[in-house]
């Protein structure tokens, strides 16, 4: 309080909004439609553009919101949750990469704010501001919050989930309809982040489960209900997956899907698995640091008064569900620290702890190694990332417009004369280039056709490098000579009339005009 009895400005709410806000503008908001779409962004954004259309076009119908397409193709690799996002964005900005890129950002903005709210609820007004900013600003999100992928929303549904489960089961809130708020809050997060990843973030929620049951004062009776409230809603999500794809293959097409296995245990990974929570702490820091303070044996005799050891217990479950879901990562054979982002994206309210016990209840070893990591003064740390973010930033943007398919494709297009054009690995690879051709070409229509031979009268677009060869398959002569071609990143394509295998007999004998 200052002299008045009011609160320092600095701790008043709405200024540690408009902070928080301006820092996730500064890093995720400016310039987001500088570079065309680029690496795998068109297989998140195209599917949400189409969704959009199909709508439009034909109405709401469970088809229609549950089977994404891409290029007309059933496409399940992921549930649907993020072409929603791309399609609610476009119906108000358009189909632009601002549109699909502003769902990631959105994400990332909600979850600095979720970070700070957590953290003033738990901790007090002085340090939430910390956490919003420790969250808008760990360099680990960066990309992924300006990128037109799955990660941002996935990470922000994770975190809702596992903070409110911390919520309910160890600060244990009295009033019964802040304990109904937050048990639906954390079961549709759950619900709501398998429908947008799958599985993939099943070790953070469980990990939350055992730290509630860890750090509650109710002790392991805790777990069951922390457990339940996650399990419910994942399976409900699971058995709509189920029905999703029985829908999807009832069209005659099968749709193109992913398993989770070939991101886990592998023989040429285990030297990464095992280094996999040490890379992904270094990854996440300065934000990573914060989750050991809560732990060693000085810290419970920090905790003096009840009120410090409620908080310390609620700083421990976080920083607990953290390191027990990279443990868990780990030992399912992940060996990408990108994969254990969801475990950061809870991490930031550690953050708030560790600057409030570091004024009160650090002893003096904690408060030299807390001086250290801050350079001094939260300041120094904070003027450092902000540095970091203007340098890095610009240059990352920079090196998406070279790996754009943009350009590529709006010179493809204009290249080609009307008519439809085949390109199977073409689009697998990169499929921004095709958008961007049809973009330039309307009357150029995009076919994703897998192992089969087009038409002669039609045109193919071939992968020559970077990516299966479809030449011995489609021309195993190369006589006719190419309409267009272009490159992009490692990736060489070009355009050529469809030239079947006399060996191979006639299109029709091998089933063309059907995938």
């Amino acid at each position: 309080m200052n002299a008045t009895g009011s609160p320092p400005p600095l701790h008043r709410a709405a200024l540690q909004v408009a902070l928080v806000l301006a820092a996730c503008v500064a890093v995720y908001w400016l310039g987001l439609s500088w570079a065309g779409l680029a690496y795998t962004e068109g297989h998140r954004a195209i599917p949400g553009f189409e969704l959009l259309q199909r709508v439009r076009d034909q109405g709401l119908s469970r088809r229609a919101l549950l089977v994404t397409t891409l290029f007309d193709q059933p496409y399940l690799r992921k549930p649907p949750m993020m072409p929603w996002g791309v399609a609610l964005s476009s119906s108000v900005l358009g189909p632009t990469e601002f549109a699909a890129r502003a769902v990631s950002a959105l994400a990332m903005t909600l979850g600095a704010l979720a970070s700070w709210w957590f953290a003033r609820r738990w901790f007090g007004p002085p340090w939430a501001l910390a956490a919003g900013l420790a969250h808008a600003l760990t360099p680990l999100f960066w990309q992924t919050g300006r990128a037109a992928e799955i990660e941002a929303l996935h990470n922000l549904f994770i975190q809702l989930a596992a903070l409110a489960s911390i919520d309910l089961f160890v600060r244990r809130p009295e009033s019964r309809a802040t304990r109904r708020l937050l048990a639906a809050g954390a079961a549709l997060a759950v619900l709501a982040a398998a429908w947008t990843k799958g599985p993939v973030g099943a070790p953070v929620l469980l990990a939350a489960a055992l730290a509630c049951g860890a750090c509650s004062s109710a002790g392991w009776r805790a777990l069951l209900p922390a457990f339940l409230l996650a399990a419910i809603p994942a399976g409900v999500a699971a058995q709509l997956w189920r029905s999703t794809l029985d829908l999807a293959s009832s069209t005659g097409v099968a749709p193109v899907t992913q398993g989770v296995s070939e991101f886990l245990w592998a023989a040429d990974r285990v030297g990464r698995v095992l280094l996999l929570p040490l890379a992904a702490l270094a990854s996440a820091l300065p934000t990573s640091a914060a989750l050991l303070f809560p732990f060693g044996p000085d810290a419970r005799r920090e905790a003096g008064t009840d009120g410090d050891l409620a908080r310390l217990r609620l700083a421990r479950a976080v920083a607990l569900a953290c390191l027990l879901s990279l443990a868990l990562y780990a030992a399912l054979g992940v060996s990408n620290p990108r994969y254990t982002m969801p475990a950061f994206a809870l991490a930031a309210p550690a953050v708030a702890w560790a600057l409030r016990a570091r004024g009160t209840t650090f002893t003096p070893r904690r408060r030299r190694i807390a001086a250290w990591i801050l350079l001094g003064r939260p300041a120094h740390l904070l003027a450092l990332l902000l540095v970091a973010a203007a340098v890095y930033l610009p240059l990352y943007e920079r090196s998406r417009a070279r790996n754009s398919g943009r350009d590529a494709g709006m010179a493809l297009g204009a290249a080609l004369p009307a008519g439809t054009l085949h390109a199977d690995a073409l689009i697998d690879a990169r499929p921004e280039i095709l958008w961007y051709a049809r973009r330039a070409n309307p009357d150029l229509h995009v076919r994703w056709t897998p192992g089969w031979i087009p038409p002669p009268t039609d045109l193919v677009a071939l992968l020559r490098a970077g990516g299966r060869d479809e030449r011995p398959t489609v021309f195993p002569s190369a006589a006719t000579p190419p309409l267009a071609s272009g490159r992009v990143a490692r990736f060489v394509f070009e355009v050529r009339r469809a030239l079947p295998d006399p060996e191979q007999g006639s299109p029709d004998s091998h089933g063309a005009g059907a995938p």
